[in-house]
């Protein structure tokens, strides 16, 4: 098999230009638990719109399928979505080489969008790269995640908005929101029920790995129905592990147009996302512009 070849046992031989796809519509259940990973409630009321994560987390159940580890991905959101929308995720190769010889990884890109019933226009769109684990390299089909050097091959730089200026970049934030979290095994249970995430590295191996989108869910304001999420950028700097405790910031600043063609009651900012573990060091960065109502604001 060539170096831009792998094979799949759920899609088959997979190359550059290959396109998965997957179809989701969530029911009110998902919905309630997966807020409940975030703290919400669980006999809150469903809300009009799916929390941003859910939104993005179908493309994750395909990265699961190939055991994908994500370095860097970044999105755009032309629109909240409706709680009761038909979801299709599509993942199409655009890179795929050996990580390095002898390695159990292969490097690989995605362009990633999700569309929206009969819509032609993707409503999310964005892109991904990170490395396919090899689990017969490892030791056969049913053998656990590699051990964290052997995932730290390319460990991607935290992110920086390639289009901020010094000024904005030094700007002081006009709110500040933390959280702390501990992951625990039923956690990454139910969120790869939810998610259809279901890699090796998360559900197998002595220190399951969680999914990033269940780290995610430590970060004010993204897992909020509230809170539109229009552009998200993410560099994943070191693994998570059940019972790892993690710590969360989100900042907000004035972000320059992005306020342009807002509904009425509603604000959008620039905004910078930082976990770190819990010996301090970060494990996640990020970026983006996130819309929100006005009355969340001080």
């Amino acid at each position: 098999m060539s170096s831009s070849t792998i094979r799949n046992a759920a899609h088959g031989e997979i190359s550059v230009g290959t396109v998965l796809t997957w179809t989701k519509r969530y029911t009110d259940e998902e919905v309630r638990a997966f807020r409940a990973l975030s703290g919400a409630a669980q006999d809150a009321p469903p809300p009009a719109h799916l929390p941003y994560l859910m939104a993005v987390a179908p493309l994750t159940k395909l990265g699961g399928d190939l055991d994908y580890l994500s370095r860097r991905m970044a999105w755009t959101s032309r629109r909240p979505i409706g709680r009761d929308e038909t979801l299709t995720a599509e993942l199409r190769v655009t890179r795929l080489e050996p990580a390095g010889a002898g390695a159990p990884l292969t490097r690989i890109a995605f362009d990633a969008r999700v569309r929206c019933g009969d819509e032609d226009e993707p409503v999310i769109s964005g892109g991904s790269t990170g490395l396919v684990v090899d689990r017969t390299a490892l030791g056969g089909p049913s053998a656990g995640a590699p051990s964290v050097g052997a995932l730290s091959v390319g460990r991607p730089a935290p992110v920086v908005p390639p289009s901020a200026s010094a000024e904005e970049e030094g700007a002081a934030a006009l709110l500040t929101r933390t959280a702390t979290a501990v992951f625990t095994t039923e956690d990454i249970d139910t969120c790869a029920r939810l998610t259809g995430d279901l890699g090796a590295h998360h559900m197998t191996g002595d220190r399951r790995m969680t999914q990033g989108v269940l780290t995610l869910t430590a970060v004010p304001l993204l897992a909020d129905p509230g809170a539109h999420v229009r552009e998200l950028a993410l560099a994943f700097l070191a693994p998570v592990h059940a019972g790892d405790a993690v710590t969360a910031t989100v900042r907000l600043a004035e972000a320059a147009g992005a306020g342009a063609g807002l509904p009425a009651g509603r604000s959008a900012f620039g905004c910078g996302i930082s976990v770190a573990g819990a010996g301090g060091g970060p494990v996640l960065t990020g970026t983006g512009v996130v819309e929100l109502p006005a009355r969340d604001l001080p």
